[in-house]
C-alpha cells in the first residue's frame, strides 16, 4: 500500500479534530494519509445466542405457570426501558395449557401445544422477540396487536431461525402501543426457552462497534460510559439521522457520545450542542469569544459538495487555501488560482487535464490532487514551483512520461505518482531531489532500468517502483542511502542478484530471478 502525506491541518482552537479515515474500512486506494491532526477514531445483524441473551440481557428471573401467563389475559409485561434489554426465562410446561385463542401469525402455525404469553410497549422503533438464545425443543414466536385477548391481529411470527428450532421476529412498533409476544412450540412441542425481547437498534449498533474493536465486555457493562453511549443512540439519538450514515460515521458519532459521558459531559460549563440528536456530528460545537468550541471536522469529512468550481475563484486575490476534498466536484480544474499556498482537490470526479498554469504559483507548498479523473500528461511546468514541499497525483488515468523537469523540485519531499498510466523510462534528474523522502511510482507502465541516480537522494526513506516494467539490475548505489527504510522493486523484470549494500533496509520486496520476496 502507498503512503502520503496531508499538508492540509485544521488547527482550529478548542476544536475535537474528526477525520473519517482513521476508522477502520476507510483506505486511500494505494495511499495510508499521515494525520497531524487529532484524530477519532447500519445494516441489521441480530446478534444471537450469547450476545442477544447474556450480553445485552439483564436477567428479570424465572418465570413459569405460576405467572399465570399461560392465558392471554394473564401475559406477564417487559418493560423495554431505555437501558435496559430485558430477558424473560420460561416454560412450556409445569402446567401452560394450549392457547386455542391464538390464530397462526407469519410462518408461525396456529397452537396446538401449550404456551407462554408476553406484553411489550412499543418505543417507535424495531423491536426483537426472539429465542436464539436456547431452546430444548422445537419453538414459536407470534407477535400481535390489537389489546383485547382474543381479538388480536398478526404483526408477525416464525417458527424457524438462528439455528432451526429456535425462533426470531424483528417488528416496527408505534410508540406506547401494546404488543402481545406468544412463546409456543411447532406441532404442540414443549419445553425450556429463553426469551429475548431487545431494542433491535442497540442489537446492532452493539454488533457494529464490537466489529470496529470497542471492548465488548465495556458495551456488556450497564455502568460503564460506553455502555451509556451506545444506550444514548440507540434510544435517544435520531434514527433518522443514523440511517444517513455510514458505518465509519456511526462509529465517529459514538466515540464523541463516549467522549461525552467519558468525561462527566452533563457537568460541561458550555454544552456546545453536544448530544443534539437532530444535528449532524460535525455540528455539536458553538463560537464562543470568537472560536469554536467543541466539534470541528476536517475537509476530509468532505460536505457533499458537488458540481464544479467556478473559475472565478481565482478573483480572490488573497486566497492562501482552497481545500475541497472528498467531495462530488466535476467538471475541471481552474486554471488562475492566484498564489494559494496549498491546493487540495483529491478523492473528487474532476475530469480534464492538470492546467500547466499551475506551475506559475510560486507559492504553491502543497498539491494533492490524487483519486479523480484526470487525464493527459504530467505538466512539465509543475517542475517550476520553487516551494513545492508535497506533490501527490496518484490514482488517476494520467498517461505520457515523467517530466524530467521534476527533478528542479529542490524543496519537494514527497512525490507519488502511483496507480497511474505512465509510460517510459524514470528520469534519472529525480536524483537532483535532496530533500525527497518518499518517492512513488507503482503500478504504472514504466520501462528501462533503475537510474543509479536515485542514489544521491540522500533522505530518502521510502521508495515503490513495485508492478512496472523495469529491467536490468538493482543499483548499488541505492546501498547508499543512509536512510532507506522501505523498498519495494517486486513485480518487475529485474534480474541478477539482491546488492550487498541494501542489508539496512529494514523492508525489502523484489523479484530477482526465482527468488520472490527478500525480507530484512
Amino acid at each position: 500500500m502507498d503512503t502520503d502525506k496531508d499538508t492540509n491541518e485544521d488547527t482550529t482552537p478548542g476544536a475535537v479534530h474528526v477525520d473519517s479515515s482513521s476508522i477502520k474500512g476507510q483506505e486511500n486506494d494505494g495511499s495510508t494519509t499521515r494525520r497531524r491532526a487529532l484524530l477519532f477514531t447500519g445494516i441489521m445483524v441480530i446478534l444471537l445466542a450469547i450476545i442477544i441473551g447474556s450480553v445485552l440481557g439483564s436477567v428479570l428471573g424465572t418465570t413459569d405457570a405460576s405467572l399465570n401467563n399461560n392465558i392471554c389475559e394473564g401475559a406477564h409485561p417487559i418493560m423495554l426501558g431505555d437501558d435496559v434489554t430485558d430477558v424473560i426465562e420460561a416454560s412450556l410446561e409445569n402446567g401452560a395449557t394450549v392457547v386455542p385463542q391464538a390464530p397462526s401469525c407469519g410462518s408461525a402455525t396456529s397452537p396446538t401445544g401449550p404456551g407462554v404469553w408476553y406484553t411489550v410497549t412499543g418505543n417507535g422503533g424495531t423491536i426483537t422477540a426472539s429465542t436464539c438464545n436456547g431452546t430444548d425443543f422445537d419453538s414459536q414466536v407470534s407477535v400481535f396487536t390489537g389489546g383485547i385477548c382474543g381479538q388480536l391481529t398478526c404483526v408477525d411470527g416464525n417458527f424457524t431461525a438462528c439455528g432451526g428450532s429456535q425462533s426470531l421476529v424483528n417488528f416496527p412498533s408505534i410508540q406506547n402501543q401494546t404488543y402481545h409476544v406468544l412463546v409456543h412450540g411447532l406441532d404442540g412441542a414443549s419445553g425450556n426457552f429463553t426469551l429475548v425481547i431487545a431494542n433491535a437498534r442497540l442489537v446492532m449498533l452493539f454488533d457494529l462497534f464490537v466489529d470496529y474493536k470497542v471492548s465488548m465486555q465495556a458495551l456488556q457493562d450497564f455502568s460503564s460510559p460506553q455502555y451509556e453511549a451506545l444506550a444514548w443512540m440507540a434510544n435517544s439519538d435520531s434514527t433518522d439521522l443514523q440511517r444517513t450514515m455510514s458505518d465509519d460515521e456511526l462509529v465517529e458519532r459514538f466515540v464523541l457520545v463516549l467522549l461525552y459521558f467519558a468525561t462527566g459531559g452533563a457537568n460541561w460549563l458550555a454544552q456546545v450542542r453536544f448530544l443534539t440528536p437532530s444535528l449532524n456530528t460535525c455540528s455539536w460545537n458553538s463560537i464562543l469569544y470568537g472560536r469554536i468550541i467543541g466539534v470541528g471536522c476536517n475537509a476530509e469529512d468532505g460536505n457533499k459538495i458537488s458540481r464544479s468550481i467556478p473559475t472565478e475563484i481565482g478573483l480572490l486575490s488573497n486566497l492562501e487555501v482552497l481545500s475541497l476534498p472528498s467531495n462530488a466536484l466535476t467538471g475541471t480544474i481552474p486554471s488562475e488560482l492566484g498564489q494559494i499556498s496549498n491546493l487540495n482537490l483529491h478523492s473528487n470526479a474532476l475530469n480534464g487535464t492538470i492546467p500547466s498554469e499551475l506551475g506559475q504559483i510560486s507559492n504553491l507548498q502543497g498539491l494533492s490532487l490524487f483519486a479523480n479523473a484526470l487525464t493527459g500528461t504530467i505538466p512539465s511546468e509543475l517542475g517550476q514551483m520553487p516551494n513545492l514541499e508535497y506533490l501527490d497525483l496518484h490514482n488517476n488515468p494520467l498517461t505520457g512520461t515523467i517530466p524530467s523537469e521534476l527533478g528542479q523540485l529542490s524543496t519537494l519531499g514527497d512525490l507519488f505518482l502511483s496507480f497511474n498510466n505512465l509510460t517510459g523510462t524514470i528520469p534519472s534528474e529525480l536524483g537532483q531531489m535532496s530533500n525527497l523522502q518518499d518517492l512513488w511510482m507503482r503500478d504504472n507502465a514504466l520501462t528501462g532500468t533503475i537510474p543509479s541516480e536515485l542514489g544521491l537522494i540522500a533522505n530518502l526513506q521510502d521508495l515503490s517502483l513495485t508492478s512496472n516494467a523495469l529491467t536490468g539490475t538493482i543499483p548499488t548505489e541505492l546501498g547508499q542511502i543512509a536512510t532507506l527504510e522501505r523498498l519495494y522493486l517486486n513485480d518487475n523484470a529485474v534480474t541478477g542478484t539482491v546488492p550487498t549494500e541494501l542489508g539496512h533496509v529494514r523492508t525489502y520486496r523484489a523479484t530477482v530471478g526465482h527468488v520472490r520476496y527478500v525480507d530484512f
